[in-house]
């Protein structure tokens, strides 16, 4: 639209666009993951635009111990 001075001025709102639905995110305790010992890691489930997400998530783990 243009006003008497001939401004044009438009709007838009972002949009987040994502191939996926949610996000998942692992972070280990110490923010990096430690050879040799046992290690905490916090599953994050998130939408693409960042807001948290109710997820039920089964993680599974390989056992990289040595026998």
């Amino acid at each position: 639209m243009k006003d008497a001075a001939e401004h044009t001025e438009t709007r838009g709102e972002p949009i987040t666009v994502s191939q996926s639905p949610l996000v998942i995110t692992a972070v280990p305790e110490g923010g990096k993951l430690a050879r040799g010992m046992e290690n905490e890691v916090y599953i994050l489930a998130s939408y693409p635009d960042g807001t948290p997400a109710k997820a039920d998530l089964r993680v599974r783990a390989a056992d990289t111990r040595k026998t």
